[in-house]
């Protein structure tokens, strides 16, 4: 099994202080701001750049966030920029906010953010995290938001309260799990999905019960190539891309759903480009080595090509750097 590694690393040696200089420089001499940002931050670690963040503040009494968003204009070299800024704790709470705010929701940024976290102290603190930003509770904003059944999907992984040590019975558990769904899915003799059920399973039990016993027991007893065959048989809205990311989380792919939402949001005419700035920036530092490598192998482009074919300028260059580990492209 390949090592599971992201782009973005610490580098060493580190001077916090000269990449605090160099800041409050191109901030003022905004000509040069965007070159400064694409050749410093996607060669620092999320960490170092909190460390950039705290020395910004002691030197000039002011937050570095506040200041890079009053001087660049508008736009997705921006969002990217800032996005790097954030903590990895803050960052989804960010994209949590911004995917319920103004007109329409984004469902598929918080299926990202919710549908694939494997701690339950993360989730809580991400949680947390949310109401300290912006003065509101996620759980409430969900229900506002979202439409049943996705809704008490969301709601019940905003908790972080999965069971996280299998079962003392854990086969046997597994295997009811497994039935349950198949029952409750493409095994049922009539009327709609049993949602309940989908959400109970994979929404609480513990990950490694489900990768090991549940998923294992349910390939007997479908007709499909697999559970993910199954839930995609039934059809591929949001709520069936929650269960797929659940399912991903739990086996330990996910290198493979990120790769998908890299293709798909870079397919056709337009670009998401919420979908890819936030996979990049939040795959930087864990995976997003392997996605690339699997990006070439399985669309036959380098995810480089794709982003020199969909953006531009500063934009593209940094979007690039992460890619790359901030060294410039080839």
């Amino acid at each position: 099994m390949a090592t599971v590694q992201g782009t973005i690393t610490k580098i060493d040696p580190f001077d916090m202080e000269g990449d605090v200089s160099t800041l409050e420089k191109a901030l003022c001499a905004t000509t040069t701001l965007d070159k400064v940002l694409i050749e410093m931050l996607p060669c620092r670690s999320n960490q170092q750049r909190q460390e950039i963040r705290e020395g910004y503040k002691t030197l000039t009494g002011r937050e570095l966030i506040d200041d890079v968003n009053a001087k660049l204009p508008n736009g997705k070299f921006k969002d990217v920029v800032i996005g790097l800024l954030y903590s990895n704790i803050e960052y989804p709470a960010v994209i949590m906010d911004k995917a319920m705010k103004g007109m329409g929701t984004d469902e598929k940024a918080l299926i990202d953010v919710l549908c694939t976290r494997t701690s339950n102290v993360e989730m809580q603190v991400i949680r947390e995290t949310y109401t300290e930003m912006f003065n509101r509770d996620l759980e409430t904003d969900i229900k506002t938001e979202i439409g049943e059944p996705l809704r008490t999907l969301l709601c019940t992984l905003a908790k972080g309260n999965r069971d996280e040590a299998p079962s003392s019975n854990m086969e046997a558990q597994g295997t009811r799990d497994a039935q349950a769904l198949f029952t409750g899915g493409e095994g049922r003799k009539g009327g709609p999905r049993n949602d309940k059920v989908f959400i109970e399973v994979l929404g609480t039990r513990p990950l490694i019960q489900l990768n090991l016993i549940t998923f294992k027991k349910y390939q007997q007893m479908t007709k499909k190539e697999n559970i993910e065959g199954a839930i995609l048989a039934e059809g591929t809205g949001d709520l069936e891309l929650a269960y797929l990311a659940l399912v991903e989380t739990a086996k330990g792919n996910l290198v493979h759903v990120f790769v998908d939402h890299l293709y798909s949001s870079m397919k056709g005419l337009g670009t998401d480009d919420s979908m890819l700035i936030r996979t990049l920036i939040t795959r930087s530092e864990v995976d997003l080595a392997n996605i690339k490598d699997l990006f070439q192998e399985k669309y036959g482009s380098s995810l480089v090509a794709f982003i020199e074919d969909d953006t531009s300028r500063s934009y593209c260059e940094i979007l690039k750097r992460i890619v790359e580990g901030g060294k410039p492209s080839s």
